[in-house]
């Protein structure tokens, strides 16, 4: 898991105390910034990604089921939406907004989503065993290429995103090689979210945005959106 410079065994006893606190000093220097961004956590575009995560699953939508679902003030949802129709994603017909693409919407959701990684900064953690995720975690989701893996397995599966409002104590996990990327997260991103083998999962068109953000698999998430529009006859 962690690498360090060869040294001999008796040089590695003599500084393994002094290891063992700089490396508790470093998470903790990382958790406080990891709250901090937190606080900060409503900014655009986390706020913007919530109107994205509603109308993906929607053809026809009001302005006030959007208001509803997104907990968001009116001027701002005017703002998007606005911004929406100028790029023709949405077209407004009378009191009620059409998705015109939904694949498109996809893309321009992952754009977003680029944002929203860069003002997040992530735990890295390794986890030999993923299911110790599910036993730490009381308040979780997961994404990325290990989610994808357990709904159609065409990724590699090793890298897990880890969406939580509460974190556990972790530091014992923290690695230079990660496998895992913990989040505070926006508790929105729990929208529609479920359950599969035992896992709790961000909603399709989430992981779809997730993936296609990361673009490692970009085809691997237009395809699962396609698949999922048209089971749900979208």
């Amino acid at each position: 898991m962690r690498t360090y410079e060869a040294s001999s065994s008796s040089d590695q006893d003599l500084h393994s105390p002094l290891r063992m606190f700089l490396e508790r000093f470093c998470f903790l220097v990382s958790l406080k910034g990891l709250l901090r961004k937190q606080e900060k956590l409503m900014k655009p575009p986390v706020k913007k990604e919530r109107v994205f995560r509603v109308i993906a699953e929607q053809d026809v939508f009001d302005f006030k089921f959007l208001a509803e679902q997104t907990g968001l003030s009116k001027g701002f949802l005017s703002k998007v939406l606005a911004q929406l129709c100028d790029k023709n994603l949405v077209v407004r017909e009378g009191e009620r907004f059409r998705v015109l693409n939904k694949e498109y919407l996809l893309r321009e959701w992952a754009l977003t989503r680029r944002e929203v990684f860069r003002s997040l900064r992530p735990l890295k953690l390794f986890f030999f065993v993923k299911t110790r995720i599910r036993e730490l975690f009381e308040d979780y989701v997961i994404s990325g290429p290990f989610a994808e893996s357990l709904v159609n397995g065409q990724t590699s599966g090793e890298e897990v995103l880890v969406y939580t409002t509460k974190l556990p104590k972790v530091d014992e996990y923290l690695s230079k090689r990660p496998n895992t990327f913990v989040f505070i997260h926006d508790e929105h991103v729990f929208y529609h979210s479920w359950k599969i083998r035992g896992w709790n999962l961000v909603s399709i068109p989430q992981l779809c945005a997730d993936l296609l953000a990361q673009g490692i698999y970009a085809d691997v998430a237009l395809e699962m959106f396609r698949r999922w529009m048209a089971a749900a006859g979208a």
